[in-house]
């Protein structure tokens, strides 16, 4: 049976808005993607929440700037460029001023929450006090990719249970991604094993 995925995408549910763009990325991954609030009807593969549906029992919830998470025990991130709390997240993504404060030893390190970010060609994630980064050679930063790479983030997570493969997979995802398209699961891959080779870390 495929794995969950719920995408709570509040502020656009259009079929160019970052609900979409999450939502085709969990299901080029392999998952079965719910969004809420509907989808539009061409986006393939993505399905409309049912009534009385509780997000919290997906395998992963991933909430876009603007929605909440809900409770629940599935893997859970929120974006939170934005603005908001993420409360309850065990993965967040944030801008790129707030996590090289973290990177570069200006603030303090997360917690326990997974933090994930990316700017001017590298993705960087805090795992604790473990902060790593990864060059995307080539890579054209759009807002498309981010959303792409949350999505592929969770769903590595998922899987593998592993933040630095996860963080691969995202930079993958993004190097991968393309204007108005969603990568295709096997590129992400390839990349993801490259990706892997390049990261480094150090200790906060």
């Amino acid at each position: 049976m495929a794995k969950k995925a719920a995408i709570l995408a509040r502020c656009d549910p259009g079929p160019s808005g970052p609900g979409a763009y999450c939502s085709l990325a969990a299901v080029e991954m392999g998952f079965q993607a719910y969004l809420s609030p509907p989808p539009p009807p061409d986006l393939e593969g993505v399905r409309a929440a049912p009534p009385g549906w509780d997000p919290g029992s997906a395998d992963f919830c991933l909430a876009v700037p603007g929605s909440d998470l809900p409770e629940g025990g599935a893997f859970k991130m929120a974006d939170l460029r934005g603005g908001g709390s993420g409360r309850g997240a065990d993965a967040v993504r944030v801008g790129a001023g707030e996590a090289q404060s973290i990177t570069r030893g200006g603030s303090p390190a997360p917690g326990d929450r997974l933090l994930l970010a990316d700017w001017a060609g590298v993705v960087a994630l805090v795992d604790g006090s473990r902060a790593y980064e990864v060059d995307v050679p080539g890579w054209r930063h759009s807002d498309e990719a981010g959303w792409v790479m949350s999505s592929v983030f969770c769903c590595t997570m998922v899987r593998e249970r592993d933040p630095l493969w996860a963080l691969c997979f995202a930079a993958g995802a993004a190097q991968a991604a393309r204007p108005g398209k969603v990568p295709r699961r096997r590129s992400i891959q390839v990349n993801a094993s490259y990706m892997y080779n390049l990261a480094r870390f150090r200790e906060l």
